[in-house]
């Protein structure tokens, strides 16, 4: 992965963490902010074709992030999923010793979007558990080359969470905050290279849809 699209990944996955807002203007004089209702996923995965284990960041908009009452029986999402994995320095560097035009390591990462469905299996009134599906499609990046590829992913989770409404005339805030863990298991058709099998785990946030205004 390019050092631009890891940046981007991290500023999507940090910003929404951390609260970040979109400044926006309503009308003459006014201003504001809004956040969109997020769920991001951030942990470890393991590859069929890579050896070395990446870190993987799945992010974007979820109905049950922003559904006020926390008791949705199904959640919908669109976003995007990145893994990126760092190059060998050692490696490199020892290469590079013996052949000055050695190329630096160019591991296996994939940057895509996707569209998610799950269901909730379990759960009251401050902890949920979800099942669900997603589909991926975007670029695999693998010596030094881009790919097409498309994917499959089964992903289970539990949160503890949050929910609720409040409003004003200064702004609104409505759906779930939570953070849990996942589980998921890909499987992903890479051109050129073929079906690779990827599992990842760790940790699962939720942000609620916040609007500001003045």
């Amino acid at each position: 992965m390019s050092d631009r699209r890891l940046a981007a990944v991290i500023l999507v996955a940090t910003g929404a963490l951390a609260g970040a807002v979109v400044p926006s203007t309503a009308h003459a004089g006014g201003g504001g902010a809004f956040l969109p209702p997020m769920r991001v996923d951030v942990g470890p995965s393991v590859s069929s074709i890579e050896d070395a284990p990446a870190g993987q960041v799945v992010a974007g908009i979820h109905w049950a992030s922003v559904y006020p009452k926390g008791k949705a029986g199904f959640d919908v999402g669109i976003g995007i999923v990145s893994t990126f994995r760092g190059t060998d320095d050692d490696a490199t560097a020892t290469a590079r010793v013996t052949d000055p035009m050695a190329e630096a390591d160019d591991p296996l990462g994939v940057f895509g979007g996707y569209v998610e469905v799950a269901a909730r299996t379990a759960g009251n009134g401050w902890w949920r558990n979800w099942v669900g599906m997603r589909v991926e499609s975007g670029r695999a990046g693998w010596d030094h080359r881009s790919r097409p590829y498309v994917g499959l992913a089964a992903r289970v989770s539990t949160e503890a969470y949050l929910s609720g409404a409040a409003g004003g005339h200064d702004g609104i805030i409505l759906g779930v905050v939570a953070i849990g863990a996942y589980a998921e298991v890909a499987g992903r058709r890479i051109d050129d290279l073929g079906d690779d099998v990827a599992a990842s785990v760790g940790l699962s946030f939720r942000i609620p849809l916040v609007a500001v205004g003045h």
